[in-house]
């Protein structure tokens, strides 16, 4: 058993949960969320990155498919990096540096890891620490949820600085899909009684979050915990002979009477539900930003105004990648991003038929591109730029 193997494996679950952990940590720790240590914990993920680059450079490990990657990638940022500095300082000027330097500058090294994996001997590693993580995570902001949503019903109103519905809800809806891929995908091969207390937790767990995720109103999150459950459904269904399929329907047996249950008792009556109920209900304001962001591409429809120019084009990011990358990249760029996440996908899908660790990487990467649909800034996704790398890299390394 290699210690570093280990640590590693350790830090590239830290990059797939980072946003996960910290809102965990300040939730333990009683820190605000504009104390400043997001950007402390991007800083420190990326140093780690860029020594263990470092470190595979000197050493050979890197192959010259995987620089060119990496060197392609850099100067994305290089050029994000300009174009912000291109443009006159306004009251959105502290937003973007602090998008830049907290989220924009991860995607490099993020990409990075997730070539690094994709080398191999990682796999088992990984999904050994994957229970650690989910129980962290789960726990944590699944208490905050439900502590959130008694108090709502019992005071008759929310606290922001308690309870941030949106972020949680997508939290938890992961903890409950990566659960779900646990439990049902992947064999361990420690003792029985043990591989049977810890899948008797993650099954706990599955409940909790996607309860959790109805709580917390995120209606991108509940999106992807529906539509990737049934699709992990009809791969074990795929499977005939599996004898899991009957444990499935047992579990959703289960899940049904406790949502019919705390339905009845009304658990379900407050503000993140109502926005889960309102699924196909659009609100205001993104109504507003989508709009800009359609003016300010008609403006500069070939080519856009320029990596990171949403931030003064739009005011902010639209709430929507597609809309962003049409203000920043115009139909080129836009064209292009949008080849190579299908490719991505398609890769990973097949990959994940072959290969556990592709197929927990695969719904990591369309968990990053059902929430960049309904919020969050491209290049703040970490996890984009991960499955990026694991499926580029993936292939170079095996010759696909």
């Amino acid at each position: 058993m290699r210690i570093s193997k280990y640590l590693f494996s350790f830090f590239t679950l830290f990059v797939v949960f980072a946003d996960e952990l910290f809102y965990a940590f300040i939730k333990v720790m009683g820190v605000s969320l504009e104390s400043g240590m997001k950007s402390r914990e991007a800083i420190a993920i990326a140093t780690i990155a860029y020594i263990v680059l470092l470190v595979d450079l000197i050493k050979g490990r890197i192959s010259r498919t995987n620089i060119i990657q990496f060197i392609s990638l850099f100067i994305i940022l290089v050029f994000y990096v300009l174009t912000g500095l291109s443009y006159p300082h306004s009251v959105y000027y502290d937003d973007y540096t602090s998008q830049l330097l907290v989220y924009g500058a991860l995607c490099v090294p993020s990409a990075y890891v997730g070539m690094k994996v994709a080398k191999g001997g990682y796999d088992d590693h990984i999904l050994k620490l994957l229970p650690i993580f989910l129980l962290i995570i789960s726990l944590i902001v699944g208490y905050s949820v439900f502590n959130s949503s008694l108090q709502e019903r019992l005071l008759g109103q929310l606290d922001d600085d308690v309870f941030n519905y949106q972020n949680s809800s997508y939290y938890l809806s992961f903890c409950a899909v990566y659960s779900v891929f646990y439990v049902f995908f992947y064999k361990r091969n420690s003792g029985r009684l043990l591989n049977t207390i810890v899948k008797t937790f993650i099954i706990v767990l599955i409940i909790i979050c996607s309860i959790g995720c109805i709580l917390g109103g995120g209606r991108g999150a509940f999106v992807y915990l529906v539509v990737i459950s049934a699709y992990m459904v009809y791969r074990i269904i795929g499977k005939r002979n599996d004898r899991r399929l009957g444990f499935v329907f047992l579990l959703i047996g289960i899940a049904s009477a406790l949502f019919y249950f705390a339905n009845h008792f009304e658990v379900f009556q407050s503000v993140g539900a109502s926005r889960v109920a309102e699924l196909l209900i659009t609100d205001e304001t993104r109504m507003d930003l989508w709009g800009r962001a359609i003016n300010s591409f008609m403006d500069s429809p070939v080519f856009g105004h320029g990596l990171g120019s949403v931030w003064w084009e739009v005011g902010f990011y639209s709430h929507n990648f597609l809309s962003d990358l049409l203000v920043e990249t115009g139909i080129v760029g836009t064209l292009v991003v949008t080849l190579i996440i299908i490719k991505c996908v398609v890769r990973l899908v097949r990959l994940s038929k072959i290969n556990t660790l592709s197929f927990f990487l695969l719904l990591v990467f369309m968990g990053s591109l059902v929430k960049l649909a309904f919020s969050g800034y491209w290049l703040s996704n970490s996890n984009l730029f991960l499955g990026y790398g694991f499926a580029y890299g993936y292939s170079q390394n095996n010759g696909d």
